[in-house]
C-alpha cells in the first residue's frame, strides 16, 4: 500500500503519559518497550527528533515527503512538529 502509514501493522495504538512521575522515569520505562512495536504515529509523540521521524516514516516512506518538501517548501515555511530535513536524509 503506497501511503505514509503502510508500515504500521498493529491492531491498536500503545501510548503512555505521566503527570506526576519525572519524565526521565517514563522515558526509561518506554525505552524498554521501543524494540517491540513497529512504527510510530506522530500524533501520539511529543518528541520530534530524527529517531521519531524514522520510526514514524521509515525508509522509502520518508523519501517522498522529503522530495515534496524540497520542491514545494524550499524556504522551510512549514517547519513545526516533525520538520523534514532539507538535505538528503540518512536512514
Amino acid at each position: 500500500m503506497a501511503m505514509a502509514s503502510s508500515h504500521r501493522t498493529q491492531n491498536f495504538p500503545l501510548m503512555a503519559a505521566t503527570a506526576s512521575a519525572p519524565r526521565s522515569d517514563l522515558d526509561h520505562r518506554w525505552g524498554r518497550l521501543h524494540s517491540h512495536p513497529n512504527g510510530l504515529h506522530p500524533s501520539f509523540e511529543t518528541r520530534t527528533g530524527r529517531r521519531q521521524l524514522n520510526d514514524a516514516f521509515p525508509g522509502p516512506v520518508l523519501d517522498r515527503p522529503i522530495a515534496l518538501k524540497a520542491r514545494y517548501d524550499p524556504d522551510q515555511l512549514f517547519d513545526n512538529n516533525f520538520a523534514l530535513p532539507q538535505a538528503p536524509f540518512q536512514h
